[in-house]
């Protein structure tokens, strides 16, 4: 890009469409029977989601490092299921946190297909993104939620600007 205002546009264009991909991979999750790749399109949408919210310190000029603020894009009440985005992406999707997510090796290796599973690790399930919890049953289903999000997110490059 040649100046500052032209790469300004493009990013905020990206961050809309980066958005809306973001919510098409969790309406084809609720489709999806499969748990492996109805969670692999959830992280997706989760990474997916974060990008436009992380510092990037990429190579392209002029703006070295440009990010949006989730105060800049997402409604109060939505500022929870945001930072919980947010600490999936970074601690458990992006990176393995060993602080929270520890590898047990068990005392009995069991062999699957020919091969012995010496470490399994505790990891993220979203089991509980389609499932009603009874404490909360006024809520809506958190699939449900974060789709709205998702949609509020990309919807607001449409009335204004950033």
């Amino acid at each position: 890009m040649e100046n500052i205002e032209d790469e300004y546009v493009a990013r905020i264009i990206l961050y809309k469409l980066d958005f809306q991909e973001a919510r098409d991979y969790l309406i084809k999750a609720k489709e999806v029977k499969d748990k492996f790749i109805r969670d692999g399109l959830i992280k997706i949408a989760i990474v997916t989601y974060a990008k436009p919210f992380l510092a990037s310190t990429g190579i392209h000029k002029p703006i070295k490092k440009f990010r949006l603020n989730k105060e800049d894009v997402i409604p109060e009440e939505y500022f929870w299921l945001h930072e919980m985005f947010i600490n999936y992406r970074g601690n458990f999707i992006g990176h393995s946190n060993f602080n929270t997510m520890k590898p047990v090796v068990p005392k009995e290796p069991e062999r699957k297909g020919g091969m012995v599973a010496m470490v399994t690790h505790t990891t993220i399930s979203y089991e509980h993104w389609f499932e009603i919890d009874p404490d909360f049953s006024d809520m809506p289903l958190l699939i449900d939620q974060a789709i709205n999000l998702f949609t509020i997110a990309a919807n607001k490059f449409l009335n204004k600007d950033i």
